[in-house]
């Protein structure tokens, strides 16, 4: 499970690296710096995120 953050918004929830690479690639230059890529192991869809 891969997950896309800035700053402390999560953006996207993918299941496979390519996806997450894919939207990462539709973010603006000027912005990819602000981005993170996290790996979540041992989730398995579905999955449910609550977040505080």
């Amino acid at each position: 499970m891969w997950l896309v953050r800035a700053a402390k918004l999560n953006l996207g929830y993918f299941e496979y690296e390519t996806a997450a690479e894919q939207y990462i690639d539709t973010i603006p230059d000027e912005l990819k710096e602000f981005q993170q890529r996290t790996v979540l192991s041992g989730l398995n869809y579905p999955f449910y995120i609550v977040e505080c």
